[in-house]
């Protein structure tokens, strides 16, 4: 007791700090319903944000689905070249698509109908691309003065203006300004000439026709009928054995039944 009495003071001052420390201790404490608690960050509550993979493997796999419902998609991003089927060729050098339009080649020439060499020209043409599919290829005018289309005409791989003056079956003919290929055409032509084929073969010339030759003096009888016109190739081949037998004079043969001096008249 005489400890509390002599030291009351202080420990007055202790307990009352002890209240005030417990008071603001107390007043510290959060509650449910303080704004603190309510602004406070909660990690739980913010949406998760998919990655960049996750949405890229979302737009392929929408943009698949997409493609299987819509055909036209799947197909080539770059155009295929238009193919036109040759229903007619006309010669070496012109043909006629499905269209009823006349096809001119550009850069060639050909025979033309009643001229040397047009039916090798126009079926070699007709087996290249007749009933076929074939590209066309337009240089810089679109049409000739008759209406016809100018163009290269390609059957697959095989370049047609070029493959007829190759074969010899079209010469080089030079259409300005549609000179796009004439260098290969004209190399093609060089090529034929050396070649000697198609239009640049030699040609033999023909044989002479011979000359009919009289019958040896020496064998040809005159003393009786031995011979009549079937017995010789020519007129003159009979006319000699007339003549060497003494002519209207000794016509013993009968070989000029007119009697104007010319034997066996209908031989050539």
């Amino acid at each position: 007791m005489i400890f509390f009495e002599k030291n009351k003071t202080f420990i007055g001052i202790i307990i009352g700090a002890l209240i005030i420390g417990g008071f603001i201790y107390l007043s510290n404490l959060p509650s449910e319903k303080s704004p603190q608690n309510a602004n406070r960050f909660n990690p739980d509550s913010v949406p998760s944000i998919p990655s960049q993979n996750n949405q890229q493997q979302t737009e392929q796999s929408q943009s698949q689905q997409s493609n299987l419902t819509n055909p036209a998609i799947i197909q080539t991003q770059q155009p295929q070249e238009a193919v036109y089927k040759i229903v007619y060729v006309v010669d070496g050098d012109t043909v006629e698509i499905a269209s009823g339009e006349r096809v001119r080649l550009i850069g060639i020439d050909s025979s033309e109908s009643g001229q040397p060499y047009y039916l090798e020209a126009r079926n070699k043409l007709m087996d290249l691309i007749l009933n076929k599919g074939v590209r066309l290829e337009k240089d810089i005018t679109d049409k000739d003065r008759y209406g016809r289309l100018l163009r290269y005409i390609y059957a697959g791989e095989l370049f047609i203006n070029v493959e007829m003056v190759r074969l010899g079956y079209a010469h080089s003919y030079t259409y300005p300004p549609d000179v796009k290929y004439q260098s290969q055409i004209l190399s093609a032509e060089r090529e034929a000439r050396n070649n000697q084929i198609g239009l640049w073969a030699q040609t033999p010339e023909p044989a002479p026709e011979p000359q009919p030759q009289p019958r040896p003096s020496q064998t040809v009888i005159c003393s009786y009928n031995v011979y009549n016109c079937s017995d010789f190739s020519t007129h003159a081949e009979a006319q000699s054995v007339y003549e060497q037998c003494g002519g209207a004079n000794n016509d013993v043969h009968r070989l000029d039944q007119d009697k104007d001096g010319l034997a066996c008249e209908s031989l050539p």
